[in-house]
Formats: C-alpha cells, sequence, structure tokens
C-alpha cells in the first residue's frame, strides 16, 4: 500500500546490497517515504497546530478567524519558512510510522497467506 512497497521492489531490483538484506531495502523506502509524507503534509500540520492553540484563554480573543487568517499571519510573521517549523522532528517520526507500518503488513500478509494463525 502506498508508495514504499513500489520503492522497496525498485531497490531490491537494482541493489545487490538490497536484493539480499530485504529489512534494509525497507527502511530505505520507509526514509524516503517518510520524509517525503512528512515534507508534503507539513503546512497543513503547522496551520492546524496554531489554530488548536488559538483557544482565547485568558480573556484574550481568537487572534485567527479561520483557515486563511492563520495562512496570512503564519506568513507574514515568519514567510513560507513558518510553513515548515518542526519538519526535521516530524520527519524523524514519519520515517519511523512508515517502517513499522511496513513490517507489520509484511508479518501479516505473511501469516495469513500461509494461513499460519494460530501456529
Amino acid at each position: 500500500f502506498g508508495i514504499t512497497p513500489i520503492l522497496k521492489r525498485e531497490l531490491q531490483e537494482d541493489s545487490k546490497f538490497c536484493r539480499r538484506n530485504e529489512v534494509a531495502a525497507t527502511a530505505i523506502a520507509s526514509i524516503v517515504s517518510g520524509q517525503f509524507a512528512a515534507t508534503v503534509s507539513q503546512p497543513s500540520d503547522v496551520i492546524a497546530s496554531i489554530m488548536k492553540a488559538d483557544t482565547g484563554l485568558y480573556g484574550k480573543g481568537r487572534e485567527y478567524s479561520g483557515v486563511i487568517a492563520a495562512c496570512k499571519s503564519l506568513y507574514a510573521q515568519s514567510g513560507i519558512q513558518g510553513f515548515f517549523r518542526g519538519l526535521p522532528s516530524r520527519s524523524i517520526r514519519c520515517c519511523g510510522a512508515v517502517f513499522i507500518m511496513g513490517e507489520t503488513q509484511t508479518i501479516l500478509h505473511s501469516i495469513f497467506d500461509k494461513g499460519n494463525l494460530f501456529t
């Protein structure tokens, strides 16, 4: 499911190292896929985070009236870089999550495809 299996297959076809080492192929494909996913989704995650933090506590009114207002404010304060704040740590989390999901999927397929659920 997704781009990770495609990358893994291509790595195993083109690289002698990845052909012999399935976990390495999975790890490399997961890093590439996770980095891509984190980069593409980071702006929307930053906007969601600043809107969640805009609760109007302590008698202050809400700063943002909606998503567009939050985007304009963030761009005015930080430029385009503001939309990618926190990307390195999120990339690491995404790469790890993609690796875990991919390995889990592989294990579950091997269990269910062989009918070895209770053995």
